[in-house]
Parts: C-alpha cells; structure tokens; sequence
C-alpha cells in the first residue's frame, strides 16, 4: 500500500471515532462539548482532535508501509485503534525489564549453592 493511501483511510478511522465521541457528547449533554461548564474550550477539543488523527494517520502509515495492513479496511481499523495502540506500546515500554510481580529482572540471584538447598516448594514459590 501507499504510504498516502494508508494514511488517509486511517485518517478515515480516526475521524470515525471522533465523530462517534462527539455525537455521544451531544446525546449525553445537549450541547456542543466547548459549552459544558466543566468542558474543554473550543480550541482544545480541536487540538484533541487533530491529535487524534493525526496519531491515525501516523499509525496507519507505519502499519501499511512495513507491510502489516495491506487494504483500506486494515488501515481504517488502524486509524480506529491507534490511541489503543500507542496506550499498548506505551505501557510495554514502561514495564519493559520487570516481571509481572513488578520486581525488576536485573536483581542480583542467588548463588548456586544457596538455590540448590531450597526444596522444591521453595522454589516454585519464588517462581
């Protein structure tokens, strides 16, 4: 796919789903979003929604490119699912080097001498 190309069908799914956001915010309040009291001003709902598609059309583009989507319903999904998919890689970077327990991998062990006296129930709790 062209590198456009796949940027503008996913500049397609993320315009879908700020439409979808702002047609809930109509129904939820009856007023434009930029009205509400407690809601963002008129330019930075704008600025929210050119960040958003501009991150579809970012994703889409790396996505259609490398290979990975190769059709403008693969791109308009990726344009969809960027925020989910940038939020996904965010949170591996952060977690990159521990385990699930959330102790970094890098602790020193033990020496061999030390492990091999555990007994088996020891270790697989440990595990």
């Amino acid at each position: 796919m062209v590198w456009w190309q796949a940027g503008l069908w996913g500049a397609l799914g993320a315009s879908l789903v700020e439409v979808a956001d702002f047609v809930r915010i109509l129904e939820a309040r009856k007023q434009l979003p930029w009205r509400a009291d407690d809601g963002p001003s008129r330019g930075v709902y704008l600025l929210a929604a050119v960040l958003r598609l501009s991150l579809g059309v970012g994703v889409a583009t790396a996505l259609g490119t490398s290979g990975q989507v190769s059709g403008a319903f693969g791109a308009v999904i990726a344009g969809i699912a960027a925020m989910k998919i940038i939020e996904r890689l965010q949170s591996e970077a952060f977690t990159q080097g521990q385990s699930r327990g959330g102790k970094p991998l890098t602790e020193a062990r033990e020496s061999p001498d030390k492990a091999s006296s555990k007994s088996t129930e020891e270790v697989s709790r440990d595990i």
